[in-house]
C-alpha cells in the first residue's frame, strides 16, 4: 500500500489585482494546490496607490486605445474594485470544483507583491502575475516538458536553497525542467555546481542566466524565497537587483518561505 503524499503548503494564494490575471493563472493555482494537496485561496488585492490616486480631484483616466479622458473618483474605483472582487471569487470557486481542492476568498489592501510575500512567509506558496502584466508562457502541469523552463532566483544562500527545493518539489522531481536565476554580479559556476548537488544531478550543471537576461529567456514561472527579499524588519537593502526582478517580471512568479 502507498501512502498519500504529505501536505506541503496550507494554501497556494493567487494574489491578484484584476480578475484577467487571475483567469490566466488559475489553471496553474489549481494543479499545485493539488499536487500539494492545499487549499487554494483566492486575494483580491484593493491596489492602495490607485485609491490614492482616485482621492485626488485632479485626477483623470484616458484611454488605451480610445484617448478618451473621464474623471476617477474614489466611489467609482471602489465600485469597480467590488466588481473585479465577485468575478475573481467566482473564478476561484469553480476552478477549485474542477481540481476537486477546498478554497476561500478575501479581499484586501495594499500592493500584490505586499500581500503574496506575507502569505510566503508563512507556510503558504503564493502565486501572482507579471506586475506590469508583460505575461509570458505559464507554467502547466508540474513536470511537462514542454515550452520554456521554471525559473528560480538562487545565490547560493539559505533562502536559495529553500526555493531550489520547492522548485523542485512543484515540478515532481523533475531537475531538468529548472533554470536557475543568478544575481547579476554572480559567477555562475560555482552556483550551478552547488546546485547540482542539493538537486542530485551532480554529472550536469544546470543551466542558468543573469536575472538581468531573464526578459530575453523567459521562464513559465519564477519561484523566489522570501527570505531572499526581506531582512530584519523588512525590505533588504542589499538586494535592489531581486526588487529590480520582481519589478519587471516577464512570467508568473512563485513566492515560498
Amino acid at each position: 500500500m502507498t501512502s498519500e503524499p504529505s501536505r506541503t503548503a496550507a494554501r497556494v494564494v493567487l494574489a491578484t489585482r484584476a480578475s484577467a490575471d487571475a483567469a490566466r493563472l488559475l489553471a496553474e493555482a489549481g494543479t499545485l494546490a493539488r499536487a500539494l494537496r492545499a487549499e487554494l485561496a483566492g486575494v483580491f488585492v484593493e491596489e492602495s496607490d490607485l485609491l490614492r490616486l482616485a482621492a485626488l480631484p485632479m485626477c483623470r483616466e484616458v484611454g488605451f486605445s480610445s484617448g478618451t479622458v473621464r474623471a476617477i473618483d474614489l466611489a467609482s474605483t471602489l465600485r469597480q474594485f467590488e466588481r473585479q472582487a465577485a468575478e475573481v471569487r467566482r473564478l476561484v470557486a469553480q476552478t477549485a470544483a474542477g481540481f476537486e481542492v477546498p478554497w476561500s476568498f478575501t479581499v484586501e489592501r495594499g500592493t500584490v507583491l505586499e500581500v503574496a510575500v506575507a502569505a510566503a512567509e508563512g507556510p503558504d506558496v503564493a502565486l501572482l502575475a507579471p506586475p506590469r502584466g508583460a505575461l509570458g508562457r505559464t507554467v502547466g502541469a508540474a513536470g511537462h516538458r514542454t515550452g520554456t523552463t521554471v525559473g528560480v532566483f538562487y545565490d547560493g544562500g539559505p533562502a536559495g536553497d529553500r526555493a531550489l527545493a520547492a522548485a523542485l518539489e512543484l515540478v515532481q522531481h523533475h531537475p531538468e525542467v529548472l533554470t536557475l536565476v543568478v544575481p547579476d554580479a554572480a559567477d555562475p559556476l560555482p552556483l550551478r555546481r552547488r546546485a547540482a548537488g542539493l538537486l542530485g544531478v551532480a554529472g550536469r550543471l544546470p543551466d542558468a542566466v543573469a536575472s538581468r537576461e531573464l526578459r530575453r529567456r523567459p521562464a513559465r514561472a519564477l519561484v523566489v524565497s522570501v527570505g531572499s527579499l526581506v531582512g530584519n524588519g523588512g525590505a533588504d537593502p542589499r538586494r535592489p537587483d531581486l526588487r529590480r526582478l520582481l519589478a519587471s517580471a516577464p512570467c508568473p512568479l512563485v513566492l515560498v518561505r
